[in-house]
């Protein structure tokens, strides 16, 4: 099992790094930590934690999983190496929480939708349109990958 860093932990300062991307002779060594992390996810869903980042585990990495459900539209993936490419001008406010700042519930305006390129789990190249729920999930842990908290936001 892998410990969730919170932000007074010794290791908080990872949590607010710019992560590095992860270079594919480097792919093995994280995928055992990618099934770690979707078994983690999958058995916690009743708990609201549906998404992880790496460097909420100590590992200063460009690469997430996400699973969640919402209005019947279910996403689960992983996200190596995202760029968000457009970012909508139509934004939306909403409450967001993390496992990093368990206290913290916030009010975070974000943009409706945007267009992600990413590398998925079997390691093929993607771009795809997220909006709504899955858009807002989606870059609460792109920031993550940035050094940006719930608590960074205005």
């Amino acid at each position: 099992m892998f410990k969730i860093i919170r932000l007074w932990d010794d290791w908080d300062a990872i949590l607010r790094e710019k992560c590095t991307e992860i270079e594919e002779w480097e792919m093995h060594i994280y995928l055992p930590k990618l099934r770690e992390m979707l078994d983690w996810i999958e058995g916690s869903s009743s708990h609201r934690a549906v998404w992880l980042a790496l460097p909420q585990i100590g590992i200063p990495k460009r690469w997430f999983v996400v699973s969640c459900k919402r209005n019947g539209k279910k996403l689960r993936g992983v996200f190596i190496n995202p760029i968000i490419t457009v970012r909508s001008e139509n934004v939306v406010g909403d409450r967001e929480w993390c496992l990093s700042e368990p206290w913290v519930v916030k009010n975070v305006v974000r943009p409706w939708g945007i267009r992600m390129v990413h590398i998925d789990g079997h390691m093929n190249e993607k771009e795809r349109l997220y909006d709504g729920y899955h858009a807002r999930v989606i870059q609460h842990e792109f920031d993550h990958l940035e050094g940006i908290l719930i608590t960074d936001q205005p």
